[in-house]
């Protein structure tokens, strides 16, 4: 899929913050919660050891457990069966993009349409609709599906995040070669903002995707939330600093990277050899055993931002604040696991 053609939002569109049009959901009790992380921390381990597919097994049962947890709650089915209608449309998805050298143009996209289980163009005239376009339909159902089935759990959110880490390497088809991961990797994004608006984690990784893809405004956007929600991320500032700079915005450029020198400078001089994380993502090169070009290598080289564990550990006590005013958030959930990083 070509840049230009990602089935993510437009500037037109609302990006941040993300609304839903459902009540909150209940907590979950304390054995749900704790039994997710454990999975979480399973599905972690499992990647730093290249083992992508059991590592995506592991999110998947976060989600499974949570829209369960939650069905149990309320005594219906919904989040179980949002789980499965996202999973599935992301899946079906894939059709509405010939294999091969096939063309768009050649896409029966009634038959297509008729032959899915996703119904959100099943009332739509087929001869009005591009493959792009129903591409485009098919993400944002998937979206607000596993929203749905996340309820507003920080757990879901971090699986979702966890997927999305995961989709670039999760095989070397000429589907992934041709850049289909990203969008995927993209609606995992967008879902866990909608489960989760805080999750600055996602919104950092997402802001770099819309980046990759040429979306630079979009990008902009949502590394601003980024960084008013986590402001004491340095990565994040940098690749704020990087899209300003490509959209002619000098004067923010200069700004933005002024912080994260500043926050980057704080943590360096107080930031011992040994105290990075434990546990690391393996590297691109490490998962691309089999010869896959990993996508991480490009011009932008933004980064991913340190987990809050590293960076309080880092950071002197009497560390004064940027000079940047900017607004405040909820600080780091308690239960929220230090994803770790290459």
């Amino acid at each position: 899929i070509r840049p230009s053609e990602r089935p993510a939002p437009t500037t037109d569109d609302s990006i941040l913050p993300l609304e839903r049009d459902e009540p909150q959901a209940a907590s979950l009790p304390p054995g749900p919660v704790q039994q997710a992380r454990e999975y979480i921390n399973e599905g972690i381990r499992q990647a730093q050891q290249g083992a992508i597919y059991s590592s995506r097994s592991q999110f998947i049962k976060v989600l499974r457990l949570v829209s369960q947890s939650l069905d149990a709650q309320t005594g219906s089915t919904r989040h179980a069966d949002a789980l499965a209608a996202g999973v599935r449309a992301l899946e079906e998805a894939g059709d509405f993009r010939p294999s091969g050298s096939g063309l768009e143009g050649n896409l029966d996209l009634g038959r297509v349409i008729m032959a899915h289980r996703t119904p959100v163009l099943k009332n739509r005239d087929e001869k009005q609709l591009t493959p792009l376009a129903a591409l485009q339909a098919y993400h944002a159902y998937a979206e607000q599906q596993l929203a749905i089935a996340g309820g507003h759990e920080l757990a879901a959110a971090d699986a979702l995040y966890g997927l999305a880490k995961l989709q670039p390497h999760l095989d070397v088809t000429a589907a992934n070669k041709e850049g289909y991961d990203g969008p995927i990797a993209m609606s995992y994004y967008q879902a866990a903002l909608l489960i989760y608006p805080e999750h600055y984690m996602a919104a950092n990784e997402l802001g770099v995707l819309f980046a990759r893809f040429g979306q630079l405004r979009d990008a902009r956007e949502v590394l601003r939330f980024a960084a008013s929600a986590n402001p004491d991320c340095p990565e994040t500032w940098l690749n704020l600093a990087r899209v300003h700079e490509k959209l002619g915005e000098n004067d923010l450029a200069n700004l933005a990277a002024s912080e994260y020198r500043s926050l980057s400078s704080a943590a360096t001089s107080v930031s011992p050899a040994g105290n990075q994380p434990q546990v690391q993502w393996v590297t691109p090169e490490e998962f691309s055993r089999a010869g896959a070009q990993s996508d991480a290598a490009n011009n932008w080289e933004m980064r991913e931002p340190t987990p809050a564990a590293a960076r309080s550990a880092q950071r002197p006590r009497q560390q004064a604040k940027p000079t940047e005013s900017k607004s405040k958030t909820k600080s780091d959930k308690s239960t929220r696991r230090a994803w770790p990083f290459s």
